[in-house]
């Protein structure tokens, strides 16, 4: 027999508090995509070899935050037509019942204001679909988002051949998605959420579809493995005490041009989150018609020049109650694009019977160049990566400048190893 009491089975044990756990009844469904193909291939003259291709995928059940339970409808009429000061009142306050009775709302339940300990039994909290709990109740491992890709990828390759081989890509894509960086609860309003990861309200979910905002559209990349004409069968310096210096010498380039990744951006400034959060919706500025988002043009910009982006191109004033904007989670507004060349040099020595001695040199960003990084790159809401301030409300009149994020410096590293 077991012996033991339950601590606590109340149905009501989380009322007036934010629930520590909340999984919907459709969570950890396996996220699942959808791929097709179409590859035609040819061989060409001169030991090349080429081939095109369309390539899709469709992502299905992708981790997400778009659906909260406990969230104000902004388009029900009854909730718009009450202002922040009204929707903010509390009951227990001095004029709060007289409010409530003037909005034509009442306690949810007996003693619902005494049992909201966790958050003020607001109007609005009065208002929400689950007006015992505080917090929106994001779910965990919510799985309703979806992505589209679409895209054309050509290849050239030249076999080795005297010495010589070559590899060419080129890849146009476009990535779609409402799909966010976590699927856990802790994605919910706030200043300086932005990009895929943004708070939308689940009303208003269209905003959230977007492109992605690693998206490329165009990235091009060679790569060329030359055995040096050195040393041993090699048509020159075949002879004398020099052969075994510049023998088994291969130099392999690696350059890499992708066109940049899209800009998201946002509002610290946001009357309506921070007034009612219960509507769950942060602002996104939309662009304004007629005006030019890139002072510079899109690879123009050097430090020092000003702004890198208009102010007057995006919507900044977000006072009036309710108004959240116009913008996408992610702009259609492209960054810098970003070059790269890496450079291996490597050495093969014959050692006793079959051994083999490699020595490689590998010069990462080989010249040394430095570009913007305008990619959200790991950060969920902005940070180090972006290097240009995307906060329309940023202090000091900042919005557009380069806050001095670069790409990497030269790194150059050596390796030694033996083969046998």
């Amino acid at each position: 027999s077991q012996v033991g009491q339950t601590k606590n089975i109340s149905s009501g044990f989380d009322n007036g508090t934010t629930p520590s756990m909340y999984r919907p009844l459709d969570a950890n469904r396996r996220p699942y995509s959808s791929q097709w193909n179409f590859t035609i291939e040819q061989q060409l003259p001169h030991n090349f070899f080429g081939s095109v291709s369309y390539v899709g995928t469709k992502g299905t059940h992708l981790p997400s935050a778009l659906t909260p339970l406990n969230v104000l409808n902004p388009n029900n009429p009854s909730i718009s037509s009450l202002s922040s000061s009204v929707l903010s009142t509390s009951y227990n306050s001095t004029n709060g019942p007289s409010t409530f009775a003037t909005a034509g709302v009442s306690a949810p339940y007996l003693d619902w204001t005494s049992q909201m300990t966790g958050c003020s039994p607001t109007v609005a909290q009065a208002l929400l679909p689950y007006p015992q709990y505080c917090g929106t109740m994001q779910g965990l491992n919510e799985n309703h988002a979806t992505s589209i890709y679409q895209s054309f990828q050509g290849r050239i390759e030249r076999h080795m051949t005297n010495g010589l081989y070559l590899l060419g890509s080129l890849t146009v894509q476009k990535l779609y998605t409402d799909a966010s960086f976590t699927g856990q609860s802790n994605n919910e309003v706030g200043n300086g959420y932005q990009g895929n990861n943004g708070a939308f309200s689940p009303y208003d979910k269209s905003r959230a579809w977007a492109i992605a905002q690693d998206n490329v559209p165009v990235t091009v990349s060679v790569a060329v493995v030359y055995d040096l004409p050195f040393g041993a069968d090699k048509p020159f310096l075949n002879r004398g005490a020099i052969r075994p210096v510049v023998s088994g010498w291969q130099v392999s380039p690696l350059y890499r041009y992708e066109w940049g990744t899209p800009f998201s951006f946002y509002s610290s400034s946001c009357p309506t989150a921070t007034a009612v959060p219960e509507f769950r919706e942060s602002c996104i500025p939309g662009q304004v018609a007629g005006q030019q988002a890139l002072l510079h043009g899109r690879n123009g910009y050097k430090p020092g020049s000003g702004k890198y982006l208009n102010p007057s191109a995006f919507e900044t004033d977000f006072s009036s109650f309710g108004y959240t904007g116009q913008g996408k989670a992610v702009s259609t507004i492209y960054g810098p694009s970003f070059k790269n060349l890496d450079i291996s040099l490597t050495k093969n020595t014959k050692i006793a019977g079959k051994g083999n001695f490699k020595f490689t040199a590998n010069f990462f960003n080989a010249f040394n160049n430095h570009y913007f990084i305008d990619s959200q790159g790991s950060e969920v809401w902005g940070g180090s990566p972006v290097a240009f301030v995307t906060d329309v409300a940023a202090s000091g009149n900042s919005f557009g400048t380069w806050n001095g994020a670069v790409s990497t410096p030269r790194t150059i590293q050596f390796a030694g190893r033996i083969e046998f």
